[in-house]
């Protein structure tokens, strides 16, 4: 009979108000190490999931309210309080187009990336004048004329798609050489006072082609700046035409 007594008791210890029960306010209270201490292994395990169960029952707007409360975000971290008027930045998932950017240059240029960065003294021509004229052997009319005002720098390529100069060769890189628009300064004698004057001129730059770019039959070095002057004869690679450099009064 006692034996029976004690076990009657032990099963009311078990199933009765236990250490982790809900109090008033509904929540949890973590049961202490010493409570823990002296309750069965049975007994912990299923504190543990009535726990876990009460956790998973409470709703999306339960846990939203409590995170409010904290003033935290899912991460734990501190949220920035919206100022008055201010509308909350949605996600942007568009590309940046970092990840098509040059190690090197960082440029893309008709959506390509190209293999040469615009100089610090880049500039646009001033209105309608330089052009380049192609003319083909044997042919005293030009075959085509491209009107070299527009922009501050011209691609000249055997890629149509990129290339604002076409250039259909074998020889012919896909980047060729550029015809870059520059600021040139008037060189002033030590101690002048005057202003220089400035003007923006044509400049040749071969891209480091494996055939190579010539200037009134000299081939030019890769990766330097020539300046163009009007009349001069231009080749890109093993191509016959004659790209000659006027410009319009």
């Amino acid at each position: 009979s006692r034996s029976r007594s004690r076990s009657r008791t032990r099963r009311r210890d078990h199933h009765g108000d236990a250490p982790g029960d809900a109090d008033e306010s509904g929540r949890a209270e973590r049961p202490t190490l010493a409570q823990l201490a002296g309750k069965p292994r049975r007994a912990r395990k299923r504190d543990r999931a009535d726990r876990e169960r009460r956790e998973d029952a409470r709703t999306p707007r339960e846990w939203g309210n409590a995170l409010a409360e904290q003033a935290l975000d899912h991460r734990g971290r501190t949220r920035r309080q919206l100022a008055p008027g201010e509308v909350k930045q949605k996600a942007n998932f568009g590309l940046t187009g970092v990840l098509n950017e040059d190690k090197r240059t960082g440029k893309l240029y008709n959506g390509a990336v190209v293999k040469w960065s615009e100089p610090a003294d880049a500039a646009t021509p001033q209105g309608p004048g330089w052009r380049l004229y192609v003319f083909t052997p044997g042919e005293d009319a030009p075959a085509k004329v491209f009107y070299i005002h527009r922009q501050s720098a011209y691609l000249v390529g055997s890629d149509a798609d990129i290339a604002d100069v076409h250039v259909d060769h074998t020889s012919c890189a896909t980047q060729h050489a550029v015809i870059q628009f520059r600021i040139k300064t008037e060189a002033l004698p030590p101690g002048s006072i005057e202003q220089p004057r400035r003007w923006i001129r044509p400049y040749l730059l071969d891209l480091g082609s494996l055939a190579g770019t010539t200037l009134n039959g000299d081939r030019v070095e890769p990766a330097r700046y020539y300046e163009l002057l009007e009349k001069d004869l231009v080749r890109f690679g093993r191509s016959p035409l004659e790209f000659v450099v006027l410009k319009s009064s």
